[in-house]
């Protein structure tokens, strides 16, 4: 299971719709500060339900919204889809494609989605429960979470245990478990408290029946002599308080008991949460367990297909050897021959070197007495030659001099001319260089007008741009016009609608036969009307009054059958207006009256025949204003006149009119209303289409004006420009250059012709000392020929010597490495047949080598297949009980439906008896005061309480003595105090309501009893995971730890002693070497962050989440501890995904997947992602 897509579009600098795709591995999310890296982060949270906007580094939710740049407008709502592969089933889904969408719009409303069907975020809380993926779980940590795990909070850090633990979904059920126990405990003291006024109202009763009974035998007489009219009064108020009672005391009694039920089934339903969670817990397990066995299975697959190609590599390599063996052999014998061959030229040319050494001494010996006499000669010659060298020397010395300073003057003489024509150059240079400048000025000139006139092109485009863009404001205003009109006429179509459907406005038996479907027409006398000006709808709907509600019928006979009906069911009353009765229009015309026109003018109808709607209309006429009406009402008064205000002048005592504020929307034209709007609804999308085709093309004149805006004409240009006004300052430079080098060539010319004249006086100076030594060296030269020919006698007999023995040596040499050549190539011839019988030893031993490797690997591939048929076994068998348990869970899933559909049930009808009861309570209070009052009246009068029976005056009293008499019973009746004429009735009542009540306190106390029982089985089943997985994780800590940091450091985690572990405390203790052991808090910024990561993947070890997103959290480490951080994420990337948020290099090295975040527009982020190979060819 991982994350394999990430969808934003408008969230935070995400402005465009984004897509991060990630692989299974390590992907790493780098780019500068403030380029939005972590907003993608942000976004996983907030799509799997982060509720807190300081966690999203915002003030208030709205903020995730794109919120617009200098150049984008704002954005009116964030969306962000997340894609999650649930390959592994840990989501408790049959979907193995999970995608989680959530979109928030500025209006505050907010939409989440579970593979695109709309849901709600409690969903996707349950789904992502006791999974270590959910916004608050260990699958996003941040650089500041690691202060919060590592702070003296202890919430947080007992939060990441408890998800690791799988005992958040036990804490949610123990909340809602107590919170059903308090609220039964809270009933519990509810109906004890009433069992105790009741029980006190029982005794009370019941010493006041005693009294009424003697009440009633006073009573009986006084009711004889007491007001007719008054005790009649009262007694109707009497008998219509008591069955108001009796109901109200039934309702509470079926309140009480639907509230007992709802307890019960909420225990019940509970019950079955739990049931549900152990089997969604063994059903995780045994799932865990068969995708263990499958691995295992794949890996014993693979590992008995790679012995097998081990062994076929061994059977390849034992015939290579043999056939290598065999060369090897060929090789050995084809080298025999050669190798006796050169042994015997070996020998043959060792005797040769010794004779050709012999007689190079020889001739060595004679050469170097001649050498001698000819060193002899040499010296002579070569003193002779020294006297010459330095008189030619001196004689040189002064004939250099000379030409020297021949040289000089020449060189002068050529200088002179040179520069000559190098002014005559520089001249016509110039004139070059000057007419070179003027056609560069003239381009420049022209370049700068085309500059001016690229500039004038960009500003009309720029306008054009503007214009454009207002253009296409106004087709989106005019859009968004469009789509407002569309939803305001549909809200109208939809109302329209929902009158004609919803009947509410007709009697009830007409509701009820267009409801059942009895009818032929469905339609009423009002549906049916058209009315062409709307001003008349009103008037006229209130003119027709009921016969609007009359139902069409063909025929008395089909009125009949359904009126029978109606009257059979008792459903309500309904009329009829038959068509066949009129077959045509009343025999005389209505006249023509001026100021007015004819109803049916205005009225028309489809449906109806025209007779009737002739009849209908006949002698009703519409105006447009009252006095008009009145008068000609006054003029006509058998006629009747509707004004377009409202007013109905039916004769001329009768004037109706005036308006109500509850006046509903009428039947009348509403057809008509609807086929308007659905003209009108047409007229509008066809408008928005046309506005839409409009932004569409305004668009893509506005990218070609954007196209064409480019600027680069005007640089190009303008670079030309610079270009030549360069050339014409390097011009200007060459002409100024040209001018003043030619001015330094005239002084050089004036200065080499004066050095020209001293020249050739001193050159006269030095022609008798050349004369001079000329002489004596031709005098030399004479002699030293004749002892140069002498010693070249002597050096040619040298010369023959000399060969001689160089020949000598050459043999000798020549003999003696031919030796040296033959030894090495039998030295050689040797080696290689040493070489070669090496070679087959060692392929012999790896041939047995490969052998054995062969038998091992057979017995490796046997037990590898018997281990695979006992995986196949044990994989078939979880199969097995993995889809028992999941029969099981589908079973309680149903148990647990039925149950909660109970419940609604229950609650629905608490809630309609809560209502009931309110109503009820009501009207006895009206009916009490009523009572109260008129008792207060006539016990101010007479000073008695009336009787709850029907009077009947049957007394023969004469005044005076039934005076006495009611002052005679008056005082007995005041004698004996206040009593409650029902206290038999109320005795009995409260006995009855006793004994339920202590019925419904049983059940009370059962349903205490199980919430009980309930959360003991939640709080022990909890807390021994929660135990396990802490001890796991210790040891695991111990480990990762260790892996962290530097041998000897030591690491522990303490759970303090607590009776409830759920709420225990959890600290980290760290022990660094050479340190007692200190707090957490105690530790540098990088060791902090160490230490936490040691203990996250301590918690990846016991319960490893599909995916881990750290942002950031490297920043502290330096570079030996980004080395152990990497270290570990390669070592958990084979199992958990990993999505990094980071700065450093090193960390990017590890990744597989890159993702650089970049804001190439400021304040939208862009995406940039690198793929790298893991196994990269040589």
């Amino acid at each position: 299971m991982y994350l394999s897509k990430l969808e934003l579009h408008g969230f935070k600098s995400f402005a465009q719709k984004t897509t991060v795709r990630f692989d299974q591995g390590i992907t790493s999310i780098v780019g500068p500060n403030g380029c939005g890296k972590t907003n993608v982060a942000d976004a996983i949270r907030w799509v799997l339900g982060e509720q807190k906007a300081s966690t999203l580094r915002s003030d208030k939710m709205e903020n995730v919204i794109f919120n617009g740049t200098r150049t984008r407008k704002p954005l009116g709502m964030s969306e962000v889809s997340l894609t999650i592969e649930n390959t592994k089933n840990i989501l408790p889904t049959e979907y193995s494609e999970v995608i989680i969408t959530r979109r928030l719009y500025r209006s505050g409303e907010s939409e989440y989605l579970l593979n695109k069907i709309p849901c709600r975020l409690k969903d996707i809380v349950d789904l992502f429960m006791d999974t270590g993926m959910g916004p608050d779980a260990y699958s996003v940590i941040e650089l500041k979470m690691i202060e919060d795990i590592l702070s003296e909070r202890f919430d947080d850090r007992r939060k990441l245990f408890e998800e690791a633990a799988g005992v958040t979904k036990y804490k949610v059920r123990r909340k809602q478990a107590l919170k059903k126990l308090e609220q039964t405990r809270h009933d519990l003291e509810r109906i004890n408290d009433i069992i105790a006024e009741v029980q006190k109202s029982v005794q009370s009763l019941e010493r006041q029946a005693k009294k009424a009974e003697l009440y009633e035998v006073y009573m009986k007489e006084l009711r004889d002599l007491d007001l007719n009219h008054s005790e009649r009064e009262y007694s109707a108020l009497r008998l219509r308080l008591d069955p108001l009672k009796e109901a109200l005391n039934k309702l509470i009694h079926e309140l009480e008991t639907e509230s007992t039920a709802v307890i019960t089934e909420d225990a019940a339903l509970e019950k079955t949460n739990l049931e549900l969670t152990v089997i969604q817990n063994e059903l995780s397990i045994r799932q865990k367990e068969m995708n263990v066995q499958i691995q295992s299975i794949q890996r014993e697959e693979e590992g008995i297909s790679v012995r097998r190609e081990r062994k076929r590599s061994n059977e390849e390599s034992i015939r290579r050897h043999e056939q290598e063996i065999a060369e090897i052999h060929q090789t050995l014998d084809s080298l025999k021959s050669p190798e006796s061959e050169t042994e015997a030229r070996l020998e043959n040319l060792t005797k040769l070197a010794a004779s050709a050494e012999t007689a190079f001494q020889l001739v060595q010996e004679t050469f170097s007495s001649f050498e001698q006499s000819v060193s002899e000669k040499r010296r002579e010659v070569g003193a002779a030659l020294q006297k010459v060298q330095t008189l030619n020397r001196d004689l040189s010395q002064i004939e250099t001099e000379r030409e020297r300073l021949v040289a000089r003057r020449d060189a002068a003489q050529n200088r002179i001319g040179v520069l000559r024509k190098e002014i005559s150059s520089f001249t016509e240079q110039s004139d070059d260089l000057t007419s070179e400048l003027d056609e560069i000025r003239f381009e420049l000139k022209r370049s700068q007008e085309q500059v001016a006139a690229e500039e004038a092109r960009l500003q009309q485009v720029e306008s054009q741009i503007e214009e454009t863009r207002k253009q296409i404001d106004a087709a989106r205003t005019l859009l968004n016009a469009s789509d407002l009109e569309i939803r305001t006429h549909e809200n109208r179509k939809s109302f329209l609608l929902s009158v004609l459907e919803s009947h509410e406005d007709l009697p009830e038996g007409t509701r009820l036969l267009i409801r059942q479907g009895k009818l032929k027409k469905k339609k009423t006398l009002a549906d049916l009307l058209v009315v062409s000006d709307d001003r008349y709808v009103p008037v006229i709907n209130r003119w027709l009054g009921d016969r609007g509600s009359l139902l069409v019928a063909d025929s008395a006979e089909d009125a009949l059958e359904h009126l029978s009906w109606l009257k059979s069911e008792k459903k309500g009353l309904a009329g009829f207006i038959l068509t066949d009765r009129v077959t045509s229009g009343p025999d005389q015309s209505m006249p023509v009256l001026k100021g007015a026109r004819p109803l049916q003018e205005v009225v028309s109808s489809r449906s109806l025949p025209d007779g009737l709607l002739a009849v209908l209309c006949w002698g009703v006429y519409v105006t447009d204003d009252r006095e008009t009406a009145a008068n000609l009402q006054k003029q006509h008064g058998s006629l009747t006149f509707l004004t377009s205000d409202g007013f109905i002048f039916s004769d001329q005592s009768a004037i109706r009119g005036g308006a109500s504020a509850n006046e509903k929307e009428s039947r009348l034209g509403v057809e008509a209303k609807l086929n308007d709007l659905e003209r009108i609804i047409s007229q509008w999308k066809e408008k928005k289409e046309k506005s839409a085709g409009e932004i569409t093309q305004l668009q893509s004149g506005l990218d070609a004006l954007l196209l064409s805006r480019s600027d680069q004409v005007v640089r190009d240009i303008r670079k030309r420009v610079s270009e030549l006004e360069k050339q014409a300052a390097q011009l200007d430079a060459s002409i100024q250059s040209s001018k003043k080098r030619a001015g330094y060539d005239e002084q050089e010319i004036l200065r080499l012709e004066q050095e020209t004249r001293l020249l050739n006086g001193q050159i006269e100076d030095l022609l008798p000392d050349i004369d001079e030594k000329s002489y004596e060296l031709k005098k030399l030269q004479g002699s030293s020929a004749t002892m140069q020919e002498s010693l070249r006698q002597l050096e040619s007999e040298w010369t023959s010597q000399s060969a001689q023995l160089q020949d000598a040596r050459a043999k000798w040499i020549t003999f003696q490495s031919q030796a040296e050549n033959a030894a090495n190539d039998l030295k050689r011839l040797r080696e290689q047949k040493t070489d070669l019988s090496d070679r087959i030893t060692r392929r012999l031993s790896d041939i047995q080598n490969s052998r054995q490797q062969i038998d091992l690997i057979i017995r490796e591939i046997s037990e590898a297949e018997t281990r695979l048929v006992s995986l196949y076994e044990t994989r078939d068998q979880s199969r097995v009980t993995i889809d028992q348990l999941e029969v099981r869970q589908s079973e309680l899933r149903g148990d647990v439906n039925r149950i909660e559909s109970r419940l609604r049930d229950l609650r629905i009808r608490k809630e309609t008896l809560l209502n009931l009861r309110t109503g009820h309570e009501l009207k006895i209070q009206e009916t009490e005061f009523s009572i109260t009052s008129l008792e207060r009246r006539i016990l101010d009068d007479y000073n008695v309480e009336l009787a709850v029976k029907t009077f009947t005056d049957q007394s023969d009293m004469d005044s005076a003595r039934l005076a006495d008499e009611v002052k005679r019973y008056r005082e007995r009746i005041r004698g004996l105090g206040n009593v409650n004429t029902g206290a038999l009735e109320e005795y009995k009542a409260a006995r009855e309501r006793f004994e339920f009540m202590s019925s419904q306190r049983e059940d009370l106390v059962g349903a205490e009893a199980n919430l009980k029982q309930v959360i003991d089985e939640i709080n022990q089943t909890a807390q021994t995971q929660f135990q396990n997985v802490f001890t796991q994780i210790r040891d695991n800590f111990h480990s990762t730890f260790a892996t962290l940091f530097e041998p000897g450091d030591e690491a522990d985690l303490i759970l303090e002693d607590n009776p409830d572990p759920l709420e225990a405390k959890i600290e980290i203790i760290a022990k660094p070497r050479g340190k007692r052991p200190q707090s957490i808090t105690l530790l540098s910024g990088g060791e902090k962050t160490l230490t936490a990561i040691a203990l996250l993947f301590a918690i990846y070890l016991v319960k490893p989440s599909p995916f881990c997103i750290l942002d950031e959290v490297d920043a502290p480490l330096d570079d030996a501890n980004i080395d152990r951080f990497s270290k570990i994420i390669r070592r958990f990337s084979k199992d958990t995904q990993f999505i990094i948020i980071t700065h450093n290099k090193k960390t990017m090295e590890v990744a597989n997947t890159l993702y650089g975040v970049t804001m190439e527009e400021k304040g939208v982020s862009k995406l940039v992602s690198v793929r790298f190979d893991e196994d990269v060819p040589a």
